[in-house]
């Protein structure tokens, strides 16, 4: 009897995995038909897209200024490269964000400032956040933000091999699934952190892969966890390699 309760758990589990029943965040388009991410931070652990926060090179360090002292405990980056976090001391013993950064932030986003790949991956990455209590951000993301001014000229995000985040953009809705942008990536594992349960959610890598999950809004600000076996690249544009028609004879 238990093994049959087990099964079903894990089964609702993968239904539920990267669906709006569990979602944290809120894609929507104000009165002046601007685009918006909004996330509901909760009590815990939480998993925010990195291109809500402010521009590398702003003045701001890359920190998401909505957030106050007072709710956020400690943030996190992830190293890409070796996998390895980063304290991110801007927000540590302060009511407001500090214009400050830690050696080891600053050498990895001086690095990303000469390696697009790295920037690609950057930009596409995710902070851990520890807050007291729930809050919420939002955010304007319009299309000069990210289509206009990264992805063009990013062409297709870095997968460093091993685990990877990756926060989904309203611009992929148009990909539907994720095996529209995977491009050459052998994906072997694919979760997402529930905010709810504080714990890691693990999806069945194909049939993630073919579900229609780009195509809803309710994926909109979702950070997906995923796995590569070796380095490699997603692609953000349909590439056309055959040769234009023939001429007429």
């Amino acid at each position: 009897m238990m093994k049959i309760g087990y099964v079903i758990i894990c089964t609702t589990i993968l239904t539920l995995i990267f669906s709006a029943v569990i979602t944290n965040a809120e894609f929507y388009k104000d009165a002046e038909n601007k685009q918006h991410v909004s996330i509901k931070i909760k009590k815990g652990w939480n998993l925010v897209p990195a291109y809500l926060a402010d521009s590398i090179w702003g003045g701001s360090w890359w920190t998401l200024p909505q957030l106050s002292g007072e709710s956020v405990k400690v943030v996190y980056l992830l190293n890409p490269i070796d996998k390895k976090y980063i304290l991110d001391t801007s927000y540590l013993g302060s009511e407001v964000y500090k214009e400050e950064i830690s050696t080891d932030k600053k050498s990895l986003l001086d690095k990303a400032g000469k390696d697009k790949e790295l920037l690609s991956n950057l930009f596409f990455s995710a902070f851990w956040i520890y807050s007291k209590e729930d809050v919420n951000i939002d955010k304007i993301v319009g299309e000069g933000e990210i289509k206009g001014t990264v992805l063009e000229a990013l062409n297709g995000d870095t997968m460093y091999k091993g685990w990877n985040f990756f926060s989904i953009t309203p611009d992929l809705l148009g990909y539907k699934k994720l095996n529209s942008i995977k491009n050459d990536c052998k994906i072997t594992k694919i979760v997402e952190w529930n905010v709810f349960t504080q714990s890691w959610d693990i999806g069945n890598v194909p049939d993630i892969l073919e579900q229609e999950i780009l195509a809803d809004t309710a994926a909109v600000g979702q950070v997906v966890v995923i796995k590569v076996a070796e380095n490699c690249k997603l692609k953000s544009e349909e590439s056309i390699t055959a040769p234009p028609p023939s001429l007429p004879t």
